[in-house]
């Protein structure tokens, strides 16, 4: 079998393509499969999230706020959203996470309060709970 010269360039080209698209197809396959999917899905690296600390700067104010009792809370899980609930008083977050809050109440909240911190992500929820008595000054 005897080709032209054009025939034996036209078949060089073809070899040189698929030479070519062969190693394209093996650095994507190699590139594809190197990833896990666990690099790429943040909820995996989530974590139940636990509350390690919770803490009040004092266990007894005064009502009227110009003292208030400076909360925070530590925990660990990733992505966690932090939420504070008393039944009286005010709570103020310090910081745009509000893993530090001020709690201040007025005459009307005298007493014992149970203030609650939830902390919660993707993967679940820890409630803790720190007592900070309100008194008339």
């Amino acid at each position: 079998m005897v080709f032209s010269d054009f025939e034996f360039a036209l078949k060089i080209e073809i070899l040189f393509f698929m030479k070519k698209f062969f190693v394209l197809f093996i650095f994507l396959t190699v590139i594809l499969f190197a990833c896990s999917k666990d690099d790429k899905n943040p909820s995996s690296q989530l974590t139940k999230p636990k509350i390690s600390s919770l803490i009040s700067s004092k266990d007894t104010i005064n009502y009227g706020g110009l003292e208030p009792a400076v909360l925070s809370v530590t925990a660990s899980g990733g992505n966690l959203k932090y939420t504070w609930e008393v039944d009286l008083g005010d709570i103020i977050p310090e910081n745009a996470d509000a893993t530090v809050v001020h709690f201040t109440g007025s005459s009307c909240c005298v007493g014992k309060k149970y203030i609650f911190c939830t902390v919660s992500n993707e993967m679940g929820v820890d409630v803790d709970t720190v007592v900070v008595v309100i008194r008339e000054p």
